[in-house]
Order: structure tokens, then C-alpha cells, then sequence
């Protein structure tokens, strides 16, 4: 490979989200020349494979992988998935990857150009990755049309991974928009053949059971119950509370709120936002798995919008990142399932809400005393003042 060229390719996977760049060129030079043994962990480390057999078409691959889009950190949007008992994801796949052969437009902004197998697929199990294409538009008389057919603003692949045990599918992708269109198509073009079913996970009020504190968001409550209490069992450990983000759609001025820093578990900033009328949209905390043959650590953020998306923004070894994502989604869903019971939402607030309940208690013991007075100023009670005094202080 020409010098010059080779290091323009090196100057450019130095960029934003190198690593995967690096590990896309890596397996595709590996599937090139397979003798190789191709490993690349800095873009430096291509300069070892320059005096491999390159030819103008695997430089023209090159740069596409370094121009194409990748999301930031690992990113996934998880969809409720039901398919025929008697059909398997194999076939599934299959007839996903042979639909699109030709491309499809799926809208006036995105085509999927081609799709391809990862793995090896299972009737339980399988992968699938898709191309896509990015439009720009414009509006004109006759409607939204594309600004240039032939250079798309950007472009990529998902990976999407079908899980028939579960009853899920997890989409490889941070754009909402996006994943909504892998949706559509996948259940539009199979729900007769394969009975697809699909809808995104979502943590909704009227998903689960609330009996919390009636003065409080639900949604805020779950997702505190959720990073304070649930997380946590014997193999899985929250090792920091980096990042709050909250919402407030009537506030005129502030409508947005994140809070970041170490240990905001312990920050009364979380109580001040909530009270303040700021919901929890978004939480970001570092996990570990002890469970592990090798303790594993990563920075997972859940956002709860109009999907659930789970983001691995840091880990220790990639190829545990979708370990880290069922887990999440697991004990989010029997959170789901369970709801917030009156023990739960009384250890969130005296956890994040001491001044709540200190107020609590200071209209109980109000209350008490004006009851105690109440009885011992009637005519009839008045001379059984020990036995009210025992009786209210039982209340």
C-alpha cells in the first residue's frame, strides 16, 4: 500500500470512535487475507500489514469504514419480540437478509442497501446486521424529496440481535428514528409469514403497579428504586452514580436539567430537582459483575424516552458488552412486574428525601397533640388523662 495513502487512513482512525473503526478494518482485512492474523489495536498498528496485497477497491473499503456513521459508546434499543412457536430465528433472518437483496426505501430519509449474516443462527437465536443509507431532504411543492440521491449524508449498519427465548430483540443502535424503521420493516414485511410481532420496551406509569408517594413522579421513583436497591445482588455491584438527567416540560425557562458528578446517590441535588418538579428521565452509573471469572466493570446509562435505551458508554472488554445489557433489562423488567411498593417507595424517600421525612413525621406528632387535647378537654374524658396519654402514644 502507498505511504502517503496509508497514513492519511492511520491520521483519519485517530478520530471520534476509532476502536470501532479499527475493529471493522481489522476483520475486514482478515476476511481479505485470512493468512494474515490480522490484529490491530491502535491505528498505528496497520502500518505492520502495509506489505499486504491492497488493491484500489479494498482502499475504497478502507475509507468507507472510516466515513461511515457509528453511535457512541454501545448503544441499544430493546423490543418486545414474538414470532410463530413452530418457525425459528433462522429461517427468520434468512428471509430478512433475502428481502433486502436489492435494498429497500424504507423512508424518504433512510434505505437499507443490503443485510448480511453474523454468526452462526439458531431457532432460538440469531444475528443479523443491516446496512443503511442517510438522506438529506427538502421540501418542495410536490412534498419531501431527496437532496441528492446518489451521496447520502451519512451511512452504516446495525447489528440486531433476535432472541425467541426471551421474547426480545436487541437493536445495535443509538437513534431512535433508525431503530423505529428496523421495526417497522422487519414487522411489516414478516407479520403474515412469520406472525412478527414487535413494540418497544418502555418504562411507562401505567406499565407497573405504583403504591410510592403520591407527591412524586412514578417514573422518578422507579428509576431511583432501580439504581439505589435493584441493580444490586450478590454478583452485580453499582460502583458509582455518575449522571442525573431531568425534565421539565412546563418549566418557561429550564426545561432540561443533568447532574454529574461521583456518588450523586449521596448529592441532596436529586432531592432539589424532584421537589423543584423535575422528572428523571435518565440515569448513568458504573456497574461491575464480581460474578465473572474476571470481575467485569462498565458505564451503563439507561434512558427512558419513547423506548428504553440502554448505552454501554465504557467497559472493559467489548465483547461482554451485551452481557451487561440483559442484565439491565432483566432486573428492569422485574422491576416492571413487581411495581413500587409502599417499602420501596418509603426507603427512596428517606433515602433521597430525609427533609420529606422529617416533615412527616413533624405533622404526625402535630396531629398526635391535637388529638391528645381534644380528648382530655371532653367533659366526660378528662379525669382519664394517663390512659389517653397511653392510648395516643400507641398511635
Amino acid at each position: 500500500m502507498n505511504e502517503e495513502i496509508l497514513d492519511q487512513i492511520i491520521s483519519e482512525l485517530r478520530k471520534v470512535n476509532r476502536d470501532k473503526r479499527i475493529r471493522d478494518i481489522q476483520e475486514y482485512i482478515l476476511e481479505r487475507f485470512p493468512e494474515s492474523k490480522c490484529r490491530i489495536s491502535t491505528p498505528s498498528d496497520l502500518y505492520n500489514y502495509k506489505d499486504l496485497d491492497f488493491n484500489e477497491e479494498d482502499i475504497e473499503i478502507f475509507f468507507k469504514i472510516i466515513n461511515q456513521s457509528y453511535s457512541l459508546g454501545e448503544p441499544y434499543f430493546i423490543v418486545n419480540f414474538h414470532m410463530k412457536p413452530d418457525e425459528g430465528v433462522d429461517a427468520l433472518v434468512a428471509e430478512i437478509i433475502k428481502s433486502l437483496e436489492k435494498g429497500a426505501d424504507v423512508s424518504d430519509e433512510y434505505k437499507f442497501t443490503a443485510a448480511e449474516l453474523v454468526g452462526n443462527p439458531t431457532p432460538q437465536e440469531g444475528r443479523l446486521r443491516i446496512y443503511y443509507n442517510e438522506f438529506a431532504l427538502v421540501r418542495t411543492r410536490e412534498g419531501v424529496k431527496r437532496v441528492n440521491e446518489e451521496n447520502p449524508i451519512s451511512y452504516g449498519y446495525v447489528d440486531i440481535n433476535f432472541l425467541k427465548e426471551k421474547q426480545i430483540i436487541m437493536i445495535n443502535v443509538g437513534h431512535y428514528v433508525l431503530a423505529r424503521w428496523i421495526k417497522v420493516y422487519i414487522e411489516k414485511n414478516f407479520y403474515k409469514s412469520y406472525e412478527v410481532g414487535l413494540s418497544f420496551f418502555k418504562i411507562k406509569r401505567n406499565l407497573f403497579k405504583y403504591d410510592g408517594p403520591i407527591d412524586f413522579d412514578p417514573v422518578t421513583v422507579f428509576l431511583l428504586e432501580l439504581v439505589t436497591n435493584t441493580l444490586e445482588d450478590t454478583d452485580h455491584r453499582i460502583t458509582n452514580h455518575k449522571q442525573f438527567g431531568f425534565e421539565n416540560l412546563k418549566s418557561k425557562q429550564v426545561k432540561t436539567v443533568k447532574l454529574g458528578g461521583q456518588d450523586l446517590i449521596e448529592s441532596e441535588s436529586v432531592a432539589d430537582q424532584v421537589e423543584n418538579g423535575f422528572k428523571l428521565k435518565s440515569v448513568e452509573f458504573g456497574l461491575e459483575i464480581a460474578g465473572h471469572p474476571v470481575p467485569m466493570n462498565a458505564s451503563v446509562a439507561i434512558y427512558a424516552g419513547a423506548a428504553v435505551k440502554i448505552n454501554i458508554k465504557e467497559i472493559d472488554n467489548k465483547n461482554y458488552a451485551e452481557d451487561f445489557i440483559l442484565y439491565v433489562w432483566e432486573k428492569v423488567s422485574g422491576l416492571l412486574s413487581i411495581g413500587i411498593t409502599v417499602p420501596s417507595g418509603q426507603s427512596i424517600i428517606a433515602h433521597y428525601f430525609p427533609c420529606v421525612v422529617s416533615r412527616l413525621r413533624l405533622m404526625i406528632q402535630i396531629t398526635k397533640n391535637e388529638i391528645l387535647a381534644a380528648l382530655l378537654r371532653h367533659p366526660t374524658l378528662n379525669s382519664h388523662g394517663d390512659l389517653i396519654n397511653e392510648i395516643v402514644e400507641k398511635v
